[in-house]
């Protein structure tokens, strides 16, 4: 499952299911289309 949400000022934040690798967990990445990656994290 991926699941992306963008605001109107370019931040967007994307989730990913790894195909149960880490459970019942999934990995945000928080990024902004002008700043580049801000963070990423293991969530659940």
């Amino acid at each position: 499952m991926i699941d992306l949400t963008v605001t109107s000022g370019g931040s967007f934040i994307a989730y990913f299911d790894c195909d149960e690798m880490f459970s019942d967990h999934m990995v945000g990445i928080y990024d902004s289309l002008k700043k580049g990656v801000k963070n990423a994290d293991i969530e659940g």
